[in-house]
């Protein structure tokens, strides 16, 4: 089964891998359903064997998803090199309990929607260096006040900027 990925959650991908390029990075997919990915909550950069780190963030997701009523659908990773597609066996151990999570669907992401509008209004944010501001868990992790789970700053950026 496909699923759809939303220009929001495509945009908080897109904005991580950015952010960290010399870095894997690592994420959650929330959404109402496998087949409806509507948001991206960064988890990690430099994906390294972390168990507890992906496990409180699993935590904290699952009660923040459940407030807004969603549900954990997936994951995303970007491999540091942009040839690589591999699944590390960090990756695979985590994509299964995701997938236990989501119920055991599989997540296949294709983009919704205007294509090339969410293209241009993320090329305008990553001019304007935006990507700057997206916080993924480790980054909380230093700074407890940062707000990696909604990323309002993405989402309001991403909102606000025109394609």
């Amino acid at each position: 089964m496909a699923s759809v990925v939303g220009p929001l959650a495509f945009a908080k991908i897109t904005l991580h891998a950015a952010k960290f390029p010399e870095h894997s990075v690592f994420g959650i997919l929330l959404g109402t359903s496998s087949v409806d990915v509507s948001d991206a909550v960064p988890v990690m950069h430099n994906v390294l064997p972390l168990s507890s780190i992906v496990e409180a963030s699993l935590e904290q997701i699952t009660i923040y998803a459940s407030m807004i009523e969603k549900r954990i659908v997936g994951i995303y990773v970007a491999n540091q090199l942009l040839d690589d597609t591999s699944v590390s066996a960090l990756t695979a151990l985590i994509a299964s309990s995701v997938n236990r999570l989501s119920g055991g669907d599989s997540v296949l992401a294709t983009l919704k929607g205007d294509v090339w509008s969410t293209y241009a209004k993320l090329q305008k944010l990553v001019d304007n260096d935006q990507q700057t501001i997206l916080v993924d868990f480790d980054n909380h992790l230093d700074d407890v006040s940062c707000d990696w789970i909604q990323n309002a700053k993405i989402r309001s950026a991403f909102e606000k900027t025109v394609a």
